[in-house]
């Protein structure tokens, strides 16, 4: 989608439904090296990111959420979800794969994706009022 167009299903779920959430899985940080060729590649098999200049950062991500009507946002990136919401048993033998020549492209490569969780919640009138991306936050 373009970005206006995703801005106004942002907007059009929070303003309809009082008690949602929503869950995005996005791309961030277009303009270092690899974010450059993460974009050319996936241009090129027609996935075009129209939005990724849009909202770079988790930062962004919060803000694109926040100021459309939802009333709490957190946005981690994969190397968040990886180190504060995995279990460190599962993390622990993730490592011991060895996957990738080197863990240094793996977090690399983590840096560019994120997960957004927005609720809109009128407090204590919503199951999700307790919803969070991980506990302690």
């Amino acid at each position: 989608l373009e970005p206006t167009e995703s801005a106004g299903v942002i907007s059009w779920i929070a303003e309809k439904f009082k008690c949602a959430a929503m869950f995005v899985y996005e791309q961030i940080r277009p303009d270092d090296a690899f974010g450059q060729v993460m974009m050319k590649n996936l241009e090129s098999r027609g996935c075009a990111l129209k939005g990724l200049k849009s909202h770079v950062s988790t930062l962004a991500q919060i803000e694109r959420f926040e100021s459309r009507g939802w009333t709490k946002c957190e946005c981690l990136d994969m190397n968040d979800i990886y180190y504060k919401c995995l279990d460190k048993e599962i993390v622990t033998k993730a490592e011991k794969l060895e996957i990738f020549d080197e863990f240094e492209e793996w977090h690399l490569m983590q840096a560019h994706y994120c997960v957004v969780l927005a609720t809109n919640v009128t407090r204590g009138s919503c199951v999700l009022e307790d919803l969070r991306l991980h506990p302690s936050s």
